[in-house]
C-alpha cells in the first residue's frame, strides 16, 4: 500500500526569499543576451559574406555565432533549470510529518522539485543545529550563517541552510517547531532505554549510566568534571592527573582538567543529550 503523500494537515511551510533569478523577465533577458544576440550576429555574418563573397563565405562567417548561440543555449537551459529548483524549493510541517521538495543531494533535490518527499516523525531520528561566526579582518564577528541537519532513518541527512546562504527563511523558527514536534517522541524512547543501562548515541557521542564515551572513547562518569556550551562547541572537562616536573629529582601530581570540544553542528539531539545528563547521571 502506497503512504500517502500528504502526512496530514499543514501546519507551517517556509521557503527560500525569492531571488532575482526566479523571475520570468531575467530569464527572458538571460535567454536574449546568450542565444538571440548571437544568433543575429551569426545572421548578419551569412548576409554580408554571402552578398560579398559567396555561400561558402557566408557559411564560415556564421559558424563561430551559431556554435556560440548553442553555447549559450544549453547555459540558459542549465540557469533556468536552477531557477526551476529553487522556486519549488520549500519544507512544510504538517500534523503527521513533513513535506519537502529541492532538498537533499544533487539526484534528490532534482527528484523531489518534481515530486516533494515525504518524511513522518517517526522515521526522523534527530536534528542538530549550529551557527558558523563570519568575522572580519580585525577579528570583529560581523555576521553568522545557520544550518540544521534533520537525520532521517535509511537515509541521508537533510541539511537546511538558513537564508543568509540563499536557504530557507527563518529558519531558526522553523528549527524550532521541528524540535517541539519531534522531541517529546523521542525523549520517551531515550529515557526507557537509558533506564535500561543500554547506550544512547548522539553524532560522536553516547552516554550510558555508568560512563560516556566521545569518539569511541569512555570516560566513567566520575571522571568528568563538566559539561557546558561555549562558542558552537560542546566542552567536556576531564579530571585528569597530569604530572608536572619541577626538579630533575622531584615531581608534583596536579589534578588539571583536559577539555574536549565537539561542533554542537555535529550533535543531533544536543538538548536532549544535556537533560539526560542533567537528570539520569549519578557520577
Amino acid at each position: 500500500m502506497d503512504r500517502p503523500k500528504v502526512p496530514g494537515p499543514v501546519i507551517a511551510l517556509y521557503r527560500p526569499r525569492p531571488s532575482i533569478s526566479q523571475g520570468a523577465f531575467f530569464q527572458i533577458f538571460i535567454g536574449a543576451v546568450l542565444v538571440l544576440l548571437p544568433l543575429s550576429t551569426a545572421g548578419e555574418q551569412a548576409w554580408y559574406a554571402h552578398t560579398h563573397y559567396g555561400p561558402v563565405a557566408a557559411s564560415a562567417w556564421a559558424s563561430p555565432w551559431l556554435y556560440l548561440s548553442l553555447a549559450g543555449a544549453i547555459a540558459w537551459l542549465g540557469i533556468a533549470a536552477v531557477g526551476f529548483v529553487r522556486a519549488r524549493r520549500f519544507i512544510a510541517i504538517h500534523e503527521d510529518g513533513l513535506r519537502y521538495a529541492s532538498l537533499g543531494g544533487p539526484l534528490r533535490t532534482l527528484v523531489t522539485a518534481i515530486s516533494p518527499g515525504v518524511l513522518y516523525w517517526h522515521e526522523l531520528t534527530g536534528i542538530a543545529t549550529g551557527t558558523t561566526e563570519v568575522a572580519s579582518l580585525t577579528g570583529k564577528s560581523t555576521h553568522s550563517h545557520c544550518r540544521t541537519t534533520i537525520y532521517r532513518q535509511g537515509g541521508a541527512p537533510l541539511t537546511l541552510k538558513g537564508s543568509d546562504r540563499g536557504g530557507i527563511q527563518n529558519l531558526p523558527e522553523l528549527t524550532t517547531r521541528l524540535k517541539a514536534r519531534l522531541y517529546p517522541r523521542l525523549q520517551r524512547r531515550m529515557e526507557a532505554r537509558f533506564e535500561n543501562n543500554q547506550w544512547i548515541d548522539f553524532g560522536p557521542i553516547s552516554i550510558h549510566p555508568k560512563e560516556l564515551r566521545i569518539r569511541n572513547k569512555a570516560y566513567p562518569w566520575k571522571q568528568v568534571h563538566k559539561i557546558y556550551i561555549k562558542k558552537g562547541y560542546l566542552l567536556v572537562e576531564l579530571e585528569q592527573p597530569v604530572t608536572i616536573h619541577r626538579r630533575p629529582t622531584a615531581s608534583k601530581n596536579l589534578s588539571k582538567p583536559v577539555q574536549i570540544l565537539i561542533p554542537v553542528s555535529q550533535i543531533p539531539n544536543l538538548e536532549l543529550l544535556l537533560k539526560l545528563i542533567e537528570e539520569g547521571v549519578n557520577p
